[in-house]
């Protein structure tokens, strides 16, 4: 696993002690078709999903990014997913 997977395994860890966060899943996903190159798929309890491109961002950055996402006004890069 990249050094950004454990990264985000971590980061997922965390957010879960917090009540306040209602996440259950942080995934790091790499080099899959259809997706931007590097993504981190927030999964909250209930099922809601968002997406957040993390390409070429560093591990402080991609912090922010997902706070953002989570507590605040929504990450730079969220970006939506639609499955058929």
């Amino acid at each position: 696993m990249s050094s950004k997977g454990v990264f985000i395994d971590e980061l997922e860890r965390l957010l879960k002690m917090d009540d306040r966060s209602d996440v259950d899943s942080l995934t790091y996903i790499r080099d899959v078709n259809n997706w931007p190159e590097e993504t981190v798929v927030i999964k909250y309890n209930g099922g809601l999903q968002t997406f957040v491109n993390v390409t070429g961002t560093s591990k402080g950055a991609i912090l922010i990014e997902i706070a953002k996402e989570i507590y605040g006004e929504g990450a730079q890069g969220r970006f939506f997913k639609y499955f058929e």
